[in-house]
């Protein structure tokens, strides 16, 4: 359908090294996760060791918000490249339609995320004579924010074959779309 649930949040209690390497590698084996997103500021002492253990299925990524494209892929480094603003946008998109749900009965485990989702504070420029909706960090932490954006890249980065289909355009979809034909003289 579209939808994407939010099927386990937690908030690290600490960031020491082998802390964080067991953690990941303890959600490796309880989710058999496919591919995994980690941000190469804040991670970058776990990024190269865990690449070396689960090679493309961890990719580092670096948020930017002045690239030409939404996001690119470096192959080599096994690294994304991703436009802030835009997927910052599509998130909060997606939050307004419904596509992305969260385990409300379990509301007090998860408040923090909500916090950290809220947090951001837009400010509208100009850029070229155009509008142009920028958003920055608020006052609160956002950590949990990026983190559902990088699960959301992992999401499609497998969708699209590594970005190399737009899952915009129908022409890419690996689903046949029905074609309608008018063959009068074809029996």
């Amino acid at each position: 359908t579209g939808t994407l649930n939010v099927e386990f949040a937690y908030r690290m209690k600490s960031t020491d090294f082998q802390h964080k390497m067991d953690f990941m590698k303890e959600m490796y084996k309880n989710y058999a996760i496919r591919i995994a997103v980690a941000d190469i500021g804040y991670g970058q002492d776990i990024c190269g060791e865990l690449q070396k253990i689960y090679g493309s299925r961890f990719l580092s990524c670096m948020a930017s918000g002045n690239i030409s494209k939404n996001v690119t892929y470096d192959k080599s480094m096994l690294q994304l490249k991703w436009n802030k603003n835009y997927y910052i946008e599509e998130l909060y998109d997606l939050m307004r339609k419904g596509k992305i749900k969260f385990p409300w009965q379990s509301f007090e485990k998860i408040d923090w995320l909500i916090d950290h989702i809220t947090s951001m504070e837009c400010d509208h420029t100009m850029v070229n004579g155009m509008p142009k909706k920028v958003y920055k960090k608020g006052p609160s932490p956002n950590d949990g924010f990026m983190a559902l954006i990088h699960a959301y890249l992992a999401y499609r980065f497998q969708m699209s074959n590594g970005f190399s289909i737009n899952l915009n355009n129908p022409a890419q979809s690996s689903v046949a779309t029905p074609k309608l034909a008018y063959l009068p003289k074809m029996r």
